[in-house]
């Protein structure tokens, strides 16, 4: 994601003016996003957080958003901080506690089994039927799945990405969605992306589907209790939700399966089975806005199990 003075002047302006649709007028956030752009998002709120405001020039900014490599395990504000003892949490180790980090990560970690034990499962055991990365070699067919452990980082790194999202909420901290960068229309298929790595020697190819729309797909299913916690954000303005924008019809194919899951959960609850119907005839008549927002009336938040359900019902 690109960054020059346009932008750092646009952003000068508008902490200047107070335009709060700028994501600059909006505090320290938990920032999630492609990690492109969420290094140049933490940047900029480093950048405003720390330095003096008789420092906060156009230039002074574009130098610090293009300083070296960020080593995000440095910063609470995104994901990789908390993901840092993610290996020895798998491999079921002793989790450092040196240091108020430390011990803070320990925490992160404890909370987020506790939650798969109240339902009498353990976040670290591959599901029965799994749709994880898979990898192929060159010049062979076709894809196969990677190895266990790989497969089992993967699912830790997609729950413990979700459960951030309602640890921020407990912890008082709102989040930012950053959409820059994104393929929406991916998201919305949920589509697998491929990418060529040298894993199984030059040319070695992997797909998976990404974990931002992991995160969005838990987003939409909730957003009901998430639309008071969570903006998005694209080009550092404040941004429609992304069904709004892209993909309406895969969103709103999403919604009915939804509401058929919880209609399912609650057959007697006749204001459900009316709204479910709704969804369904809004589908029928190609409104798909209008269903999607029919199915978040339903407050899915509040019917859709999960291992993060109680947290959503302290709230």
């Amino acid at each position: 994601m690109k960054f020059d003075e346009s932008d750092a002047k646009a952003l000068l302006e508008a902490l200047k003016e107070h335009k709060q649709q700028f994501i600059v007028c909006h505090g320290v956030q938990t920032i999630y996003g492609t990690g492109s752009a969420q290094k140049v998002y933490l940047r900029v709120q480093e950048f405003f957080e720390t330095k003096n405001p008789k420092d906060w020039l156009a230039k002074n900014l574009v130098a610090h958003v293009g300083l070296k490599h960020i080593v995000k395990e440095d910063y609470p504000a995104i994901s990789n901080y908390w993901l840092s003892v993610k290996n020895q949490y798998i491999k079921n180790q002793k989790l450092p506690e040196a240091s108020l980090d430390d011990k803070a990560k320990k925490a992160f970690w404890g909370q987020f089994n506790s939650l798969y034990e109240q339902q009498a499962k353990d976040p670290r055991t591959k599901p029965l039927v799994l749709k994880g990365p898979e990898i192929q070699a060159p010049n062979t067919v076709p894809f196969v799945p990677r190895d266990d452990e790989a497969l089992i980082d993967d699912i830790i790194v997609r729950r413990s990405c979700k459960f951030l999202l309602y640890e921020s909420i407990e912890r008082k901290q709102d989040i930012a969605y950053v959409l820059d960068d994104l393929n929406l229309d991916t998201v919305a298929q949920r589509i697998t992306v491929t990418e060529t790595t040298d894993r199984l020697g030059p040319g070695t190819q992997e797909r998976k589907v990404p974990v931002c729309t992991s995160e969005l797909r838990e987003i939409f299913r909730r957003w009901d209790f998430f639309a008071n916690h969570l903006t998005f954000y694209r080009d550092w303005k404040v941004s429609d939700p992304p069904w709004f924008t892209h993909g309406r019809q895969h969103w709103a194919t999403y919604a009915a399966h939804l509401a058929g899951k919880i209609t399912a959960q609650h057959p007697t609850n006749q204001a459900l089975g009316l709204k479910q119907a709704e969804v369904n005839r809004f589908i029928q008549s190609n409104d798909y806005l209008m269903a999607i927002l029919a199915f978040h009336e339903m407050q899915p938040s509040r019917h859709l199990r999960g291992a993060f359900i109680n947290m959503v019902s302290a709230h």
